[in-house]
């Protein structure tokens, strides 16, 4: 009975979904270009912070001092790229970032820069500019660990889910003279809104699925600092 009468009124019902797919279409849309923007300006601190980490190796290999002393300040740079590679990057893909605050490793490295003793103007000039990179280093990693932090809002989520539901039963129920096209329809809407859907999830965490960051940038930098140290 409830069925029949839905079938009659099926012209005003296809006017509403009409509306309803469009408001649909306009709220995902919003979502993933803001994920998408997200997603890639996360992508450019870590390669801003890769490029930092880089630059700041060739300064330590500038400065005129001791073999050692410039060990030990490359093997503090690579104690901080392998703690983002080993603790951090699991703390970011399992949504566990809370402390912004700067890092112990990074402390280590400060310590070793200002233990420095300048021979020449050269050397000043380099530490100056190692110290400089350093505090981008710094402030790549807060702004990347605060952008991962934000994820996409719970009520939001909630909406686009009864809105997908919602435009699958309203097109199950709509009234088609052929079998056929109905199911081409309902399979294409449905295969849709749940590839979207996984779009959403995966920009939403750029750690899983798809969209995925990898931390092959910094075990590279690893692997090319160690062996300085070791030659």
């Amino acid at each position: 009975m409830i069925y029949q009468r839905f079938i009659e009124d099926s012209g005003i019902w296809e006017i509403f979904y009409s509306v309803y797919g469009v408001l649909y279409a306009i709220i995902v849309g919003f979502v993933i270009v803001e994920l998408l923007s997200k997603y890639e300006k996360i992508s450019q601190l870590f390669e801003a912070e890769i490029n930092n980490l880089q630059d700041l190796r060739d300064m330590i290999l500038l400065l005129n001092c001791s073999k050692q002393k410039k060990n030990q300040i490359l093997q503090s740079i690579y104690n901080y790229a392998k703690w983002v590679v080993t603790y951090e990057w699991k703390l970011m893909r399992n949504h566990k970032v809370k402390k912004f605050d700067t890092t112990p490793e990074l402390y280590e490295i400060y310590r070793n820069l200002y233990a420095v003793e300048p021979e020449k103007r050269l050397d000043e000039i380099a530490l100056e500019i190692a110290l400089q990179k350093l505090s981008d280093i710094t402030t790549n990693r807060t702004d990347r660990l605060v952008l991962i932090s934000q994820y996409l809002p719970l009520h939001l989520k909630v909406l686009i889910e009864i809105m997908s539901i919602m435009l699958i039963l309203g097109l199950l129920l709509i009234k088609v003279n052929h079998f056929f096209i109905h199911f081409i329809m309902i399979f294409s809407l449905i295969f849709s809104v749940l590839f979207l859907r996984n779009i959403i999830n995966d920009l939403d965490n750029p750690f899983e699925g798809m969209w995925t960051l990898k931390e092959s940038l910094f075990e590279d930098f690893c692997s090319s600092i160690l062996s300085m140290i070791k030659n």
